[in-house]
């Protein structure tokens, strides 16, 4: 991992609002790596690899910089050399900054939605058609899947580009 991959997470953890000071925080770790998967979804690199784990698309790395975030804040070394995003990056942050908005206050159903879209785009299933896809999230997620309308889910991902 290089500073400059921790520079750039701190910098989108600050764009999008997402505290990354004071203590560990579990359902603050939930949210970055619900909201960094759906940016590199979008298009922005981050060269990040997830894994679906029990709680969804998951990834190590982005653990890892989230604590050396923390660590580095902890030390009172508050400086971070400032980064600009392209154009490109900027309107990908922005529409994760609305699915964050849209999807952010309950943390299942951001739960749901990540898993879903990683289970549809990521996950390999032999024969993939939609009736296959309700299968592996029902298996997968069968308290999410009861809890949420996974049509609804299909639409609102689609809506926001991250389907097409």
């Amino acid at each position: 991992m290089t500073i400059q991959k921790i520079v750039k997470f701190r910098k989108i953890c600050d764009v999008l609002e997402i505290e990354t000071k004071g203590s560990d925080d579990f359902e603050r770790r939930l949210i970055i790596q619900k909201i960094f998967y759906f940016l590199q979804k979008l298009g922005l690199d981050l060269d990040i690899k997830y894994n679906f784990y029990k709680y969804g698309p998951y990834s190590p790395d982005l653990t890892d910089m989230y604590y050396s975030v923390l660590n580095l804040n902890r030390q009172k070394l508050d400086y971070f050399p400032d980064i600009d995003f392209s154009p490109k990056e900027n309107e990908i942050l922005s529409k994760v900054k609305k699915i964050f908005q849209l999807w952010g206050k309950n943390i299942k159903e951001l739960e749901f939605y990540a898993s879903v879209l990683y289970i549809y785009k990521d996950m390999y299933i032999k024969d993939q058609n939609k009736r296959k896809l309700i299968q592996v999230v029902r298996k997968f997620k069968p308290d999410l899947f009861r809890a949420f309308d996974i049509e609804k889910t299909l639409r609102d991902l689609k809506s926001q580009g991250l389907l097409e």
